[in-house]
């Protein structure tokens, strides 16, 4: 049995009170997202997305529609991603209106857990439809802590406001 790999360490307010029944519903799209990840199951994954939904991998590829990311996610689970977890933390949520919410992620799929501060930076759209909570809308980014290092040095207004000291 597999630890709990979808966690919360919000990096921001914390979910509205009037929204928490709307993020129960978000969290548990999430969950299965994941689920169907660590399964290997394509067409369990992209059924979490819209039928419009665009999604953007680290390497820049762009897929458009549910179909496109379960075609790409077959091949993925078929060779790269074999036997991975999806190690997925929870780090904003934000409601846009009633029906658009944006979730900011950190983690990464792999057979063992990321280090602290590695991994990758996703953020999902989410619309609230006729079937509740779907994604419609990807964006995954590797992360590269040299490069923010390097960047802070230039300039402290390079480090999120959050992160500066003093």
């Amino acid at each position: 049995m597999r630890a709990d790999t979808l966690s919360e360490q919000l990096i921001a307010a914390p979910v509205p009170a009037d929204r928490t029944g709307d993020w129960a519903d978000i969290r548990a799209r999430l969950a299965r997202l994941k689920n169907a990840w660590d399964r290997g199951d394509a067409a369990g994954y992209a059924e979490c997305f819209s039928v419009d939904a665009t999604y953007v991998t680290f390497v820049g590829t762009v897929y458009l529609g549910r179909q496109d990311i379960a075609d790409c996610h077959a091949a993925l689970f078929a060779r790269f991603a074999r036997d991975t977890t999806m190690f997925l933390t929870v780090r904003d949520v934000r409601f846009h209106g009633a029906a658009t919410a944006t979730v900011l992620t950190t983690g990464d799929a792999a057979k063992r857990p990321p280090r602290p501060g590695r991994g990758k930076v996703q953020s999902y759209t989410f619309r609230r439809g006729g079937t509740g909570w779907e994604c419609v809308a990807f964006h995954n980014t590797r992360r590269s802590t040299l490069m923010e290092r390097i960047s802070y040095v230039f300039d402290r207004r390079f480090r999120p406001l959050r992160e500066r000291t003093n």
